[in-house]
């Protein structure tokens, strides 16, 4: 694992990358955040969502609607270049992301953890 710094500077290509996939700039974006201590979950959680996202949309893992709407949503809303607080002002920029994606997390919790356990399960499994 490289340097915070590294680290750091490889996620803010990956957010301004306009080539990258939505889901890979929102996780960037989300781990800009992180980066910079305004969140209080751990980046696996942010792995999980985009992984549990992509599972639902395939249809391996069923996941109940409103989980979907509720991890969806954020996001939509931290890969969209408009917010409520213009991302270009430095740290407030990224603290509506931060709210959103941190309610997300806190709502959807549980389910993130049920996820997690049944990948664990389908990698025993293999």
């Amino acid at each position: 694992m490289g340097s915070v710094t590294s680290i750091q500077e490889n996620c803010e290509e990956q957010a301004q990358d306009p080539e990258a996939p939505p889901l890979t700039r929102a996780l960037a974006r989300a781990q800009q955040l992180y980066n910079i201590a305004i969140l209080n979950f751990g980046v696996a959680d942010l792995r999980s969502i985009t992984r549990l996202l992509r599972c639902s949309l395939s249809g391996t893992y069923k996941v109940d609607r409103q989980t979907l709407v509720v991890l969806g949503g954020a996001v939509i809303y931290v890969a969209m270049p408009c917010d409520a607080i213009p991302d270009f002002i430095p740290v407030l920029g990224y603290l509506d992301d931060a709210y959103i994606l941190r309610q997300a997390i806190t709502t959807c919790l549980s389910e993130i953890r049920r996820f997690q356990q049944w990948e664990e399960e389908q990698q025993r499994n293999k």
